[in-house]
C-alpha cells in the first residue's frame, strides 16, 4: 500500500487521464528485487473514496519509482511540482546583495523551490483506510544523505514517520526521452558547503574566488570517473559550460547526458588555476541498481 501525488491530469476522447507518481514498491515481486509482481493490481483511492482501476504502469527499480494512470469522468487537482533548489554560498555575501536581492540567476528561476538545511518540511500522506485521513509529519530539512539507502541522489528530511518517504523527478525526463536514465561515473560528490572545514578552508585558500561546486569525495577504481583522470579532493565547479551550483543540478545534467561525454571544470590542490577534463557518461546495469529495504511492517509514501 502507497500514498501517491497526482502530477498530471489530461483531457482525452472525452474523459480525464490522470498520472499518480508513487513507489515503485508497489508494484514490485516479492520474490525478485527488481522484476514486476505477477498479475500486478493496483486499486487507486482518491480523498474521498472513490475507487478507480490503475492503468500503465511506468516504473523504475534503481530509482524506486512508479507512475500509475486512472480515467475519470471529471478533472482532478494536479499538484504544482518545481525542482529543487539547495545551493548555498560559502560566502554569504555572494548570496545576497545589499539590498537584499539574490543575485544567482540560478536561484530566481521560478521552476525551482529554494530549500536550505534547517527549513521547516511536512511529509504528507494518506492513510489506505476510511476515512482516508492525511497523514501529517512535520520535520526539517538535513543537510546529510540518507546514509542507510545506496542512493545517494536521495536527500533527507528529519520527520518522525512509521513509513518509507520515497521521491525524484523522473516522469518528465521519461515523457522527453521515452527511456529512463540511470547514469553511472563512478565516483560520490557532496556539496561545497557540506564540506568539512577544514577541507572548506584549503579550497577557499587556494581559489578565494570559488564559491559553489561539488566535491568528490570517492572514485571507484576502473570507473568512467577514474578513466577521465578525477581524484578524490577535486572540485567540480563547471559541468558543459554551466556553474556547478549544486548536486542536484549536477545531476540534472548529468541525466541529459547518459551515453556521451561531457566536459567538466575542476579545481585541485596543489595546481593554481582551473582545469578541464572530459567525463564519459555511462548508463547502470542491473547489476548496478540501488537496492531499497523496507520495513517489515509499513508502506511507501509519497
Amino acid at each position: 500500500m502507497c500514498s501517491g501525488t497526482i502530477i498530471e491530469c489530461v483531457h482525452v476522447n472525452g474523459a480525464y487521464r490522470s498520472t499518480i507518481l508513487t513507489s515503485a514498491s508497489l508494484l514490485r515481486s516479492s520474490t525478485s528485487a527488481n522484476e514486476l509482481a505477477k498479475d500486478a493490481k493496483v486499486d487507486v483511492y482518491l480523498y474521498d473514496g472513490t475507487l478507480f482501476q490503475g492503468q500503465d504502469f511506468l516504473f523504475d527499480w534503481h530509482y524506486n519509482i512508479a507512475s500509475v494512470k486512472i480515467q475519470s469522468e471529471s478533472p482532478l487537482p494536479v499538484a504544482v511540482v518545481r525542482r529543487l533548489n539547495d545551493t548555498m554560498y560559502v560566502d554569504p555575501s555572494q548570496e545576497i546583495s545589499n539590498k537584499g536581492k539574490v543575485l544567482s540567476s540560478f536561484q530566481i528561476q521560478p521552476e525551482y523551490f529554494k530549500l536550505c538545511p534547517g527549513d521547516i518540511v511536512l511529509a504528507i500522506g494518506r492513510f489506505h483506510q476510511k476515512p482516508y485521513n492525511l497523514m501529517v509529519a512535520p520535520g526539517s530539512f538535513s543537510l546529510d544523505c540518507c546514509n542507510r539507502l545506496s542512493c545517494k541522489e536521495l536527500l533527507k528530511a528529519i520527520c518522525k514517520i512509521s513509513k518509507v518517504i520515497v521521491h525524484l523527478a523522473f516522469y518528465s525526463m521519461y515523457m522527453q526521452s521515452r527511456r529512463f536514465s540511470r547514469p553511472w561515473l563512478g565516483l560520490t560528490t557532496t556539496n561545497l558547503y557540506a564540506a568539512r572545514v577544514d577541507k572548506l578552508a584549503q579550497v577557499l585558500k587556494n581559489f578565494p574566488g570559488i564559491f559553489t561546486g561539488v566535491i568528490v569525495e570517492e572514485v571507484i577504481p576502473e570507473s568512467p570517473a577514474a578513466s577521465s583522470g578525477i581524484l578524490p579532493g577535486d572540485v567540480i565547479i563547471k559541468c558543459v559550460g554551466n556553474i556547478v551550483h549544486n548536486y542536484l543540478q549536477f545531476l540534472e545534467i548529468i541525466l541529459d547526458n547518459v551515453g556521451k561525454s561531457v566536459e567538466l571544470m575542476l579545481i585541485r590542490q596543489g595546481t593554481t588555476a582551473p582545469f578541464s577534463l572530459t567525463l564519459a557518461v555511462s548508463e547502470t546495469t542491473t547489476d548496478q541498481f540501488y537496492s531499497w529495504p523496507l520495513p517489515k511492517e509499513c508502506w511507501a509514501t509519497m
